[in-house]
């Protein structure tokens, strides 16, 4: 399994060096590649410490209250005025609040539908109802699509619910409603959703210049970091302007990985993208019914389709603290498949 995921990470990696063949710049493109092999890095300094229990159920107790927590500073500025919190933000900023609920929401809801644990299931409840939300407050719709879908896919995938748990999912499903319909950012981020939204309309010319660009080099792509940048112009920033890139560390960020990951490294590089997250979704899902795995199996994966969703709108490898947190998942799910030990499965009913 280990050999497997290095395997697929060597395999990521090196598609991205031969995107520095068409590079024109290779200084970007070294710059870029050496934050996302130092990313990559991080797993294997961290999974070994992880292969005991304990240490990894801390991970999930921290992982809640942080949410908690973090929730909690992006709520209170709409109720309170405050200089040290940023509305939508709290202290974390705006899309790593969103990516983080993207992968942290699905991760809490597979524990609590899979647990026996009384108080984690209390930790992960509080954790995924303030998450949501916060996440209302922050206002980011690609968070908004990645968290429903995965959500659904938790839900058809790992609810066996009897009557009572039935009627409580029933309960939560109103009171969501309830506060939605009571969250001003909320209605207003809902009313001003529609084609000619500016954030919207940005995001589709910037996937148009990705495509544009890739059809340059359509195997390799233009090189590792070199997709165009650009400036929010006018007086409301809604205009897109691509400019000149001002030095070697000026990376562009085209708000899709699939896209960016298909223009700067072409096909090859995609390829590369989907087997190393096409191996780790294997990794797990064949594991979801064996008797010995235990929870961290069913809760990355759903962290993991919540992260792979959300980065259809956005792009994590320019938003260092979502790849860390995924990878720190990911080292929990299988230093826990290593370990063959966890806390023990709720019994299918």
């Amino acid at each position: 399994m280990i050999f497997r995921y290095f395997c697929s990470t060597v395999v990521y990696f090196a598609t991205i060096m031969l995107s520095f063949m068409a590079t024109q710049d290779i200084r970007v493109s070294a710059f870029a590649f050496v934050k996302v092999f130092w990313l990559g890095l991080l797993f294997f300094l961290v999974y070994p410490f992880l292969l005991t229990m304990q240490r990894r159920e801390r991970i999930l107790y921290c992982l809640g209250i942080g949410m908690i927590i973090g929730s909690a500073l992006v709520i209170l500025p709409n109720y309170i005025t405050t200089s040290l919190l940023s509305p939508r933000a709290g202290l974390l900023g705006i899309m790593n609040y969103a990516g983080a609920v993207a992968i942290l929401i699905p991760f809490m809801m597979a524990i609590l539908l899979t647990t026996d644990n009384g108080n984690l299931k209390a930790v992960c409840g509080c954790a995924i109802l303030s998450s949501i939300v916060g996440m209302m407050n922050n206002g980011t719709r690609g968070a908004w699509i990645a968290c429903c879908f995965s959500m659904v896919l938790v839900l058809i995938l790992f609810w066996r619910p009897r009557v009572k748990t039935a009627l409580a999912g029933v309960v939560v499903v109103i009171l969501i409603i309830t506060i939605a319909t009571k969250s001003e950012p909320f209605i207003q981020r809902v009313q001003a959703t529609n084609a000619k939204t500016p954030s919207i309309t940005l995001r589709l010319d910037m996937w148009q210049k990705g495509i544009e660009v890739w059809q340059d080099n359509k195997f390799i792509g233009v090189g590792f970091g070199m997709s165009p940048v650009h400036e929010l112009v006018g007086l409301d920033r809604t205009t897109i302007n691509w400019i000149q890139r001002s030095d070697y560390k000026h990376t562009g960020h085209l708000h899709n990985m699939y896209v960016q990951t298909l223009a700067e490294t072409g096909v090859i590089g995609l390829m590369g993208l989907l087997v190393f997250w096409g191996n780790i979704l294997y990794t797990y899902a064949v594991r979801f019914n064996d008797p010995k795995i235990n929870i961290y199996v069913r809760a990355s994966f759903a962290g993991t389709i919540g992260f792979l969703l959300h980065n259809m709108t956005d792009y994590a490898l320019g938003i260092g603290t979502e790849f860390m947190l995924m990878l720190l998942i990911i080292c929990v799910a299988y230093a826990a498949i290593q370990d063959n030990k966890g806390i023990v499965m709720r019994k299918e009913r």
